[in-house]
């Protein structure tokens, strides 16, 4: 009877060592989580954003990784996937998404040794806020295989990204510059007024000017005695003395020679 008990307590003894074991093995070996960053953030409506998913496998090197990566189609619409700086090395499933369904999802591998560590990014999605109020992007169908030639699913945590979506920041219009506008300067021109004083024969003449504005000609005015004329009237007068004097000269030049002759005649 005491054998029977003690058997029993052996058994009892390796059933709880193995069992125990087997839990802290397998929390050893499933110790990869998928994450998105950044988890938080706000922007502006019609802006475009980028939201990266990550890997961390620290305990564990993996060499797979797939997701299907959720969004609300009434406030976020996906523009592109792209694994650009991702540590997977083939595409099993290019990504692919639907604006119409709110998914997008990929599928990859990391070759042998596989990748070990944290922020081992797999892919960036670029979306655009469509509409004001909190979108919230999930993971869901996920798997992180690891190296260990069985592909066992040693993924134990999914995170989460909340965006916020706020309104389009206010533009203030710009004041209107007005062209400066210089004020006109008219250019004054001032002449001093000149006195000239002509002698023909023994009428006086006198010709004076009057000062004017630069865009008026300057007017001429003459007198003679109390007769004031103007500048044509001037100018036939002058042209008729000018004859008179001309034919008064040719005439005492002719007739001068013909009185001496007449006079030295007589006296001799």
């Amino acid at each position: 009877m005491q054998n029977f008990r003690g058997k029993i307590k052996i058994k009892l003894t390796i059933f709880i060592i193995s069992v125990f074991t087997s839990f802290l093995f397998t929390s050893v070996s499933e110790a990869a989580s998928l994450y998105f960053s950044p988890s938080s953030a706000t922007y502006r409506l019609g802006e475009t954003f980028q939201v990266s998913m990550y890997v961390n496998s620290t305990d564990q090197a993996m060499n797979a990784a797939q997701a299907t990566i959720i969004f609300p189609t009434d406030k976020l619409s996906v523009i592109s996937v792209s694994t650009k700086y991702s540590i997977f090395s083939l595409m099993v499933e290019n990504p692919t998404f639907s604006n119409t369904g709110g998914s997008a999802g990929f599928s990859g591998i990391v070759l042998n040794p596989g990748y070990t560590g944290k922020n081992g990014r797999l892919v960036t999605v670029n979306f655009a806020a469509k509409a004001l109020g909190k979108a919230t992007v999930t993971i869901s169908g996920a798997q992180v295989l690891a190296n260990d030639g069985v592909g066992t699913n040693i993924l134990t945590g999914k995170g989460s990204a909340t965006i916020t979506i706020i309104e389009k920041a206010k533009t203030e219009p710009k004041p209107e510059i007005k062209p400066e506008v210089k004020p006109i300067v008219s250019e004054i021109v001032t002449t001093t007024p000149t006195t000239t004083v002509i002698y023909v024969t023994t009428t006086q003449y006198i010709i004076t000017t009057t000062a004017c504005a630069f865009d008026k000609l300057p007017v001429i005015y003459f007198k003679i005695g109390g007769l004031t004329t103007g500048p044509s009237f001037l100018l036939i007068l002058l042209l008729i003395l000018s004859a008179l004097i001309t034919i008064y000269s040719f005439y005492k030049g002719f007739k001068y020679p013909e009185k001496k002759k007449r006079i030295f005649g007589k006296r001799s």
